[in-house]
């Protein structure tokens, strides 16, 4: 490490999540000085990690975080929520007030952690903030910004594979796209190895980029149950629903968790996004323009996320 990338502090948003752990942990262990947000959910510990406490609706906490940073990763943002608009309040306007107080400290680089959906934001008020976000960005001035669209991210640590994983053990697994869907994948490491690539290479041209493992025209996510299959010594046989089947099983569980004043995991919006049939990665210049190169494929990364699955007794 150089003497200029060691005395180099970054400021981090979404360090509690599941993708934030991964990468404070990557930039704290290459000797990065991180500064990260932690609101209620505790974020990774480490000497070269400084806590500062908010979120992204306090602007004392934002310009603390910010204040001589050399460059921001913004990664905190909101998947689910009990009202369209909330997404908007923290995906769109989050975004909006630190990428301002960003610019006004002079932040050498700042980085959007956005989503495939943006690609397809007529699908969602989640894929719509994230599309918003992305232009929110063009609209500030002085600002040198790039952004990343994962696409379905996955590992140790993630629970939103969960589900999938338990349905390949039990011998049944839900196609609501049916058998052609095709979907492409990043692992969680490759992910924060992409965002550590972009921190210490990037020249940032305000683009937003799609990322994946590599693998051309991504995998029917018969692939991807075949290699959960093979770890889990299952045979699942698959069943492809009836969009219909899908939309009336979403509004059924959304108005049965508003009822009892939980945050909907299977809104109709997300089942729309299950029901559709193209979240392959279509760009691959990020590669070329940092110096990346995944290295994990579903094969590998799909049983060491079991193992961890088993080790926390979770399947």
């Amino acid at each position: 490490m150089n003497q200029t990338q060691k005395n180099m502090t970054i400021a981090v948003t979404g360090g509690a999540g599941f993708i934030g752990t991964a990468l404070l942990k990557a930039l704290a262990e290459q000797g990065f000085y991180v500064r990260a947000l932690e609101n209620r959910t505790p974020v990774y510990t480490h000497k070269n990690i400084t806590v500062i406490k908010g979120n992204l609706t306090n602007t004392n906490a934002l310009q603390e975080l910010v204040q001589g940073a050399d460059v921001v990763v913004h990664g905190a943002g909101l998947i689910a929520a009990r009202r369209g608009g909330d997404y908007y309040k923290v995906n769109t306007e989050g975004t909006r007030r630190i990428a301002q107080i960003s610019a006004y400290e002079k932040v050498a680089k700042f980085l959007l952690i956005s989503s495939l959906s943006a690609r397809e934001f007529e699908l969602s008020h989640y894929g719509n903030s994230k599309k918003k976000a992305e232009h929110t960005l063009r609209s500030v001035p002085n600002l040198a910004w790039d952004a990343l669209r994962p696409p379905a991210v996955y590992g140790p640590g993630d629970m939103q594979f969960l589900p999938l994983m338990k349905m390949v053990k039990k011998g049944t697994v839900l196609l609501p796209a049916g058998h052609n869907a095709r979907a492409s994948m990043i692992y969680v490491d490759d992910l924060a190895s992409a965002i550590l690539h972009w921190v210490k290479n990037a020249t940032p041209t305000g683009t937003a980029y799609e990322l994946d493992d590599g693998t051309e025209g991504g995998y029917l996510w018969q692939d991807v149950i075949a290699e959960a299959a093979k770890t889990l010594g299952a045979q699942p046989r698959y069943i492809a629903l009836p969009k219909v089947a899908v939309y009336a099983v979403s509004y059924i569980t959304w108005l049965a968790e508003l009822a009892l004043q939980r945050t909907p995991q299977l809104a109709p919006e997300k089942a729309r996004q299950l029901c559709h049939t193209d979240w392959v990665c279509r760009d691959h210049s990020l590669q070329k323009a940092i110096g990346w190169v995944p290295q994990v494929k579903c094969a590998q990364g799909i049983p060491s996320t079991i193992k961890w699955y088993q080790q926390q007794g979770l399947i």
